[in-house]
This record gives structure tokens, C-alpha cells and sequence, in this order.
């Protein structure tokens, strides 16, 4: 599997390699670690040499003693002026910029920064990243027309539709969040979380096994608070009042003596320094997507809400419709006409497989009939047809018992597209030589691995042309392990 794009899933997704490389596991592939870790270096040598730029750029800012405020909780347009500016080193076009009032939130707390604008009379900037730099932010903007400098009168513009976005996800992460503790309990404990337009992801902590239902009551609870339009809230307070009112705190986190509080109607209070939706109907549609296993006691969540939420559920609405139009049943009627199809899906592979049980076991009698004598062991070795393992293991049971006394069946089937051989040894003759020592020796000739215990074992490959030739193998050995040991 490419590792370029196990890091696309990575980076831009953040899906987990290690989940990246449990999937393909399942599937019998492997990913390309060398080509993961080479993404990897390079976003990691393009990540420092941005800081180290941005760094030098901070840096000469510091000398000048800017003075900047942050009024992007008030104002989504402000008229100001540029109070620094200087080229982003390495890279064309691009300018880092301070402005004496910026609208612009920088990327803090989970959330991502503003994107937007700062236009004059001479020319116009496209703000694509906001960086926090102690007590004022540095933005980073293309050039689109004109130039600026120290001193311009400029309109400084956030983009309001993509802050709606991120807003509507910020507070819905807060309502998940009291959620998951009101059903999971007050042991689940935030570890992370990212806030932009598209999405909301949430890490928390637990030590207990989630369910589908216990998710299925988190999306129901969320849903009551936004469809209610709980007021939003924000006031700043000190540290010590905060926790009285007891406001959530991220563990490890560092506040300061004055801290900001989000209140969601009471039910949920949080430090927080993000922007919020004022009414939590704002928030719209809210749709869990996932909850996976993150690590030991660590899950994730993901959400999406508003438009990209009823994007998602008008397509799974289609999808829903086409599959009851192919049923032929009303939509609201869907899930049993589902569930009947998968029953009579499981009959019908059961009947195939009793059909295909009864076709190998008829084959006993002539396996019994061939069955060699080596040193007081009769032994059967053959190709037969089953339904799955548990029908090969059932007729190599069936054979064994046939044939009474000291025995040893080796038979194989072609299941799905690989080869499976089973080993099944009376006990008197697994003394001499075990089950799962010949099916280690052959499992190489079908091109995969086995395993098992002195009487039973298995193997397994890709290779179906090679059964005949490891069925060979097997009557090699047993035939040199059986007369050795007369």
C-alpha cells in the first residue's frame, strides 16, 4: 500500500497509520513504510524551515514593540492599519503581517485559524494562516495585487461563512462533550481535539467499552441541546471563580489569572479562548460519523454539522430510497426487509453448505477404501471439496473415525479463493509425529503459514495450483516420520 497515501489519510485526515496498518493486515497487505517515513521527513523539513522563517520574522517584529488587539470576537471587519510587515522568507509572494486591530483568530485550543482579507486602495491580501505570537498574531497572506507597508490604512475581513462553519463545530464539540461525560460518566477525560470548517474531531479518554447504543444516546442528547437554541455565553473571570462554577479545564493545560469561560445555558461550561455560535440552533444538522479505538483507553470521535452534515444525510437518504426501491419496500420499512433478505442470505448459505458437506462426505467411503498402511498407521491423504474449514475439519473427523485404530488424515480444499490443508492425528500416531510439525513443513509449498497442536493442525496459502504438490510433501513425511520409528 502506498505510503504516500497512508500520509495524505494521515495528515490531512488524521487517520491513524498504526489503524492504516491493522486494515491492511486484515487483508494481507502491508504498507510501504520507507515511502510513509519519507512523506513524513519532508512535511517535517518543510514544517522547520516555515518556523525557522516565521521565527525571524517574529523576531525582527519583537524589536519594533507592536502593539496589536485582538477584536475578533466582536468584529468580523475592521478598518485598522499595518503595523509590520516583512516577506516570508523562501517563499514568493508571501508576506507575514501585524495589524494594529486584527479580526483574525489564530489557531489555538483545538480550533484552526481565520481565513480572509486585507484590502486598501492600492492592492489586496489574502489572509490563509494566523499564528500566535504572544500578545499579538502574526498573519500569513498572499499577495493577490498592489503592495503594502508599515503605516497603510487597510480593511481587515475574516471569511464570514467559513467562521460560521467553525464556530457551529466549536460549540458542538463542547455540547459532545457533555454529552459523552452524561452518558459514559465524569470518567471520560478530553485528550485533544481539531475544530475547522469541514469537521470536528474529539479525543477523550475512558476505560471502559463504548457501544454503538451508548454513541447512539450521545447523538440523541446532542441533538435535544441544539434543537433547543441554548443561549451561548462567554465572560471572563478569574481562575479561582472558574473553578468554583465548575468550568471544564484541559488536564495539563496552563491558564492564566484571568480565563475565559463558555457557558452553553449552564449545562456545560468550559475555558475557552475559541469562537462560538451565540444560539446552539446555529449549529444545525449534527451527525457522528465515527468513534474509534485511538490507543489503550483513547477514542475518537468525529462529527460533522450544519451544511456538511445534511450533505451527508441527503446522500445516505438516496442511497436508503434506491435500496428500498431494489427491495421493493417503503423506506420507513427498510431495516426488516433487511434484515429478512440477510436471513434468508444465511439460509441459503447454510443449505449450500450442507449440500457441500454432504457431496465431501460422501467422498469418505473411497478416502477410507485408499487408505495406506505405514507401520501399523493407515493414512489418507486427498484433495476434497467443503464448504469451509469447519466442513474439511468435519470430514477429516468423519475419515479418522472410519478408519479406527492408529490413523493419520491430511486432506486439503480450495475455500474462498486460497488453499487450506488440515492435519488430523489419531493420538498414538501424534507421539511419533505431530500435527502441526507437517503442516509447518508444507505450508511454505501453498505460499502462507500454519499452526496447531500434536493431533490437529492447519495451513494455509495463496497458491491453490500447489496443493497437489504439498499433498505430496505430506505422504513424504509421514512416510519417512511412520517408518523410522518402527
Amino acid at each position: 500500500f502506498p505510503g504516500g497515501v497512508a500520509f495524505m489519510l494521515h495528515d490531512t485526515y488524521g487517520f491513524p497509520v498504526e489503524v492504516t496498518r491493522e486494515v491492511l493486515a486484515e487483508r494481507g497487505l502491508s504498507l510501504d513504510e520507507a515511502g510513509f517515513e519519507a512523506a513524513m521527513d519532508a512535511q517535517r523539513d518543510r514544517a522547520r524551515e516555515a518556523m525557522q522563517g516565521y521565527e525571524r520574522v517574529v523576531a525582527a517584529f519583537r524589536d519594533q514593540e507592536i502593539r496589536s488587539r485582538f477584536v475578533g470576537y466582536e468584529r468580523e471587519q475592521v478598518e485598522t492599519r499595518v503595523v509590520a510587515i516583512e516577506p516570508v522568507p523562501d517563499a514568493v509572494g508571501q508576506v507575514f503581517v501585524v495589524l494594529a486591530e486584527n479580526p483574525f483568530y489564530a489557531t489555538g485550543g483545538g480550533q484552526v485559524a481565520d481565513e480572509g482579507w486585507i484590502s486598501s486602495d492600492d492592492g489586496q491580501l489574502e489572509v490563509f494562516d494566523v499564528i500566535p505570537a504572544g500578545d499579538y498574531q502574526v498573519l500569513r497572506a498572499r499577495v493577490e495585487r498592489g503592495s503594502f507597508e508599515v503605516g497603510d490604512a487597510v480593511t481587515a475581513s475574516i471569511n464570514r461563512v467559513r467562521r460560521q462553519q467553525i464556530e457551529a463545530n466549536h460549540t458542538a464539540t463542547h455540547i459532545l462533550h457533555w454529552a459523552l461525560r452524561a452518558v459514559l460518566g465524569p470518567d471520560v477525560v478530553q485528550a485533544g481535539s481539531y475544530v475547522g470548517p469541514d469537521r470536528l474531531r474529539f479525543d477523550y479518554r475512558y476505560t471502559g467499552k463504548v457501544t454503538q447504543e451508548e454513541i447512539r444516546r450521545v447523538q440523541e442528547l446532542s441533538l435535544q441541546k441544539i434543537t433547543e437554541n441554548q443561549p451561548v455565553r462567554y465572560y471572563t473571570t478569574t481562575l479561582g471563580e472558574a473553578r468554583n462554577l465548575g468550568a471544564m479545564m484541559l488536564f495539563g493545560e496552563k491558564y492564566g489569572d484571568l480565563v475565559r469561560v463558555v457557558e452553553v445555558d449552564g449545562f456545560s461550561r468550559e475555558l475557552c479562548g475559541g469562537t462560538h455560535v451565540r444560539g446552539s440552533a446555529e449549529i444545525g444538522a449534527f451527525k457522528i460519523l465515527s468513534n474509534r479505538k485511538h490507543g489503550a483507553d483513547l477514542y475518537r470521535i468525529e462529527v460533522i454539522t450544519g451544511r456538511e452534515a445534511l450533505y451527508y444525510l441527503t446522500g445516505a437518504t438516496q442511497t436508503a430510497e434506491e435500496v428500498a426501491d431494489a427491495l421493493k419496500v417503503e423506506i420507513i420499512d427498510l431495516a426488516g426487509a433487511v434484515g429478512r433478505l440477510r436471513e434468508e442470505v444465511r439460509r441459503s448459505r447454510e443449505a449450500a453448505r450442507e449440500q457441500t458437506l454432504k457431496e465431501g462426505l460422501e467422498e469418505v467411503g473411497d478416502l477410507v477404501e485408499g487408505a495406506q498402511q505405514v507401520n501399523g498407521t493407515r493414512v489418507v491423504t486427498g484433495q476434497v471439496v467443503a464448504a469451509d474449514v469447519r466442513g474439511l475439519r468435519q470430514i477429516s473427523d468423519d475419515v479418522k473415525n472410519r478408519l479406527g485404530g492408529p490413523s493419520a488424515v491430511v486432506l486439503a480444499a480450495a475455500l474462498g479463493g486460497k488453499a487450506v490443508l488440515v492435519a488430523n492425528l489419531h493420538p498414538d500416531v501424534s507421539q511419533r509425529v505431530e500435527a502441526g510439525e507437517i503442516v509447518r513443513e508444507v505450508s511454505d509449498v501453498l505460499g502462507g503459514g500454519g499452526g496447531g497442536s500434536a493431533t490437529m493442525a492447519q495451513a494455509g496459502g495463496g497458491n491453490l495450483e500447489a496443493i497437489p504438490d504439498a499433498l505430496a510433501r505430506v505422504r513424504e513425511i509421514l512416510g519417512q516420520r511412520l517408518a523410522d520409528a518402527e
